[in-house]
């Protein structure tokens, strides 16, 4: 979602001659460094070893493959709730 709301940052920022293409060169800076970052963490968090901690709880695995899939789904469906409700409110 950050990104996506950062690409209208960058299209405005892109509309206002050289100053704002120096901004919006920084803000496409930043997004790539963001990026490669959350891709780093979610490697270390998805296929990294556990830690000592992680494997002490013991806990249901059920519930948390529970909210997750909600969260998963939420994500999805979200933007198809979303953009309708938007595109209405913006027609007014």
């Amino acid at each position: 979602a950050a990104f996506w709301s950062k690409l209208f940052l960058v299209i405005g920022a892109l509309q206002n001659g050289p100053f704002g293409y120096f901004l919006a060169f920084a803000m496409l800076l930043e997004s790539l460094i963001a990026f490669g970052w959350f891709l780093h963490v979610g490697q270390k968090v998805f296929f990294g070893t556990l830690s000592p901690h992680a494997e002490a709880i013991e806990g249901s695995r059920r519930s948390i493959d529970l909210s997750l899939s909600v969260l998963i789904a939420a994500c999805i469906l979200m933007p198809l709730i979303a953009l309708p409700l938007a595109s209405g409110a913006l027609g007014r």
